[in-house]
């Protein structure tokens, strides 16, 4: 699903929150033993449900934080709603209001239909710090500076330069104005 949605989607929509409602229904539809039919209204259902629009990141907010909970609770209520035979949109995805025309600019479905020949979650990693990956060189760059040259003070420190793409920039200084 990710892979599908297209990087359009990723410019106004966080995936975490999206995609991530369409695979915790699924989830918990598939643990908790319900057929196909029951999993395509639940999938209907998740479909309604899906947010996560980018604009917690052009404010100081926590929101952000809150997509994954958000898409936990939506994938389990649409399961359980579609279990308890609450009807939802079969063409979620293709209608003409569904999730691709809705959400995705540049929609690949061909990552919904391909035959099966690879588990992505094999092609992931673990985050070693709870911030954003974008971060995540800088904070290696601090921690070899620590571990090679011993702890000082930020007074110590005359300047900080990082030279860094966009993306990253936007989250760190100026949370204000994205790609600033």
């Amino acid at each position: 699903m990710g892979m599908a949605v297209g990087a359009g989607h990723y410019r106004q929509w966080h995936k975490t929150a999206t995609c991530g409602t369409f695979a915790a229904t699924a989830t918990a539809a598939r643990v908790c033993g319900y057929d196909a039919n029951v999993t395509k209204h639940a999938l209907g259902h998740a479909g309604s449900m899906a947010g996560g629009i980018w604009q917690c990141r052009t404010e100081a907010t926590e929101t952000k934080q809150l997509h994954s909970s958000h898409a936990a609770i939506s994938g389990y209520l649409s399961a359980t709603a579609a279990q308890a035979r609450l009807r939802g949109p079969s063409a979620v995805f293709e209608g003409e209001f569904g999730y691709f025309p809705a959400a995705c600019p540049d929609p690949d479905t061909s990552f919904l239909t391909a035959p099966f020949t690879h588990w992505s979650i094999l092609d992931t990693s673990l985050k070693p710090w709870p911030c954003c990956r974008h971060t995540h060189s800088t904070v290696l760059a601090l921690q070899t500076l620590v571990n090679e040259h011993g702890p000082f003070a930020s007074e110590e420190i005359d300047k900080i330069t990082i030279d860094t793409f966009s993306e990253a920039i936007s989250l760190w200084i100026n949370p204000g104005k994205p790609g600033s």
